[in-house]
């Protein structure tokens, strides 16, 4: 697991304990780089599947290519949302609020752009303000129904305080948040405010680069074809949204997007029947579904000539 996450990861390994698996099978090993090194590049590791950042997937992918261990890798994200002038805002606005803001935006399918037609684009922002601005954020081992938590890191933070910042400088119009929470009770945790932006442009680092954080950046387009630009723009391909009332918009989009997986009117994109992987600089193979089963299969070919 993570070093600085650990826990979760240990007490999924203690399930295994619990349900009966023998000891041995699943074995649950904690460390850092150091570690996770000598487990990589081991000639008898014939299978490595990685869930983090992509410049780490790079360096993992080096590694197992020693031995040619087969790697699946999970990595980094940019994923956008359009939000089409025939959308249905009682459900693009719960939804995407959600996957802006849960966990603090600490998960690799975070929204991390939203791109609303001009048509639209006053009422939705409107409305995303307001219900952004009733989020609750707290501890959640005082506070069970906190809508976000705290920042993992004080690395991750920073990146957050910097990514608006920057942002903020190039023209970008502050909404809502846009600061770290310190006054008590937020004094002894990394915690930061819930934020939306708007007038995000590419050149700012907000628009190409994966936040994972608590903060929505909306840019308001003309049509389709300009929110497909920007929505492709990044180096990233793992997951994208959209949200119309029209079937056949829906799949012209879809099929457009350069990415994995494809949410259309929902944002419950990680299912367990389906493959979930990324494209471009967010991965290689995948994960769940019987395509993942696969990735840890080998294929043999056997040629076999018997005397009549």
């Amino acid at each position: 697991p993570a070093p600085n996450t650990p826990l979760a990861a240990a007490l999924f390994a203690e399930c295994f304990r619990a349900a009966g698996i023998p000891p041995g099978v699943v074995n649950f090993v904690t460390g850092g780089v150091e570690v996770g090194q000598a487990l990589v590049r081991h000639p008898q590791v014939d299978k490595v599947s990685f869930t983090g950042s992509t410049q780490v997937g790079k360096q993992i992918m080096a590694s197992a290519a020693e031995h040619l261990a087969k790697v699946t890798l999970e990595l980094g994200g940019h994923a956008p949302v359009i939000i089409c002038d025939d959308a249905d805002l009682d459900k693009a606005i719960p939804y995407t609020l959600r996957r802006s803001f849960s966990h603090a935006g600490q998960i690799c399918h975070s929204i991390n752009h939203i791109l609303v037609h001009k048509a639209i684009a006053e009422e939705y922002i409107e409305r995303f303000v307001a219900a952004a601005r009733r989020l609750r954020v707290g501890d959640g081992l005082q506070v069970p129904d906190a809508d976000l938590g705290p920042m993992a890191t004080p690395e991750v933070l920073q990146k957050v305080e910097e990514h608006v910042r920057d942002a903020l400088e190039k023209g970008a119009t502050l909404l809502l948040g846009g600061h770290r929470l310190t006054e008590p009770p937020y004094d002894r945790g990394l915690f930061y405010a819930p934020t939306v932006l708007t007038g995000i442009t590419p050149e700012m680092r907000i628009a190409r680069e994966e936040t994972f954080g608590p903060v929505a950046p909306i840019t308001v387009v003309r049509d389709d074809e300009e929110a497909l630009a920007l929505a492709n723009s990044t180096a990233y391909g793992l997951v994208a949204y959209l949200f119309t009332r029209s079937l056949d918009r829906a799949f012209r989009l879809a099929e457009r997007l350069e990415a994995g997986t494809v949410g259309v009117n929902n944002c419950a994109t990680v299912q367990l029947n389906a493959p979930y992987g990324g494209w471009k600089q967010s991965g290689l193979g995948v994960e769940l579904g019987p395509e993942g089963i696969r990735e840890y299969l080998r294929l043999k070919h056997v040629a076999i000539e018997l005397d009549r």
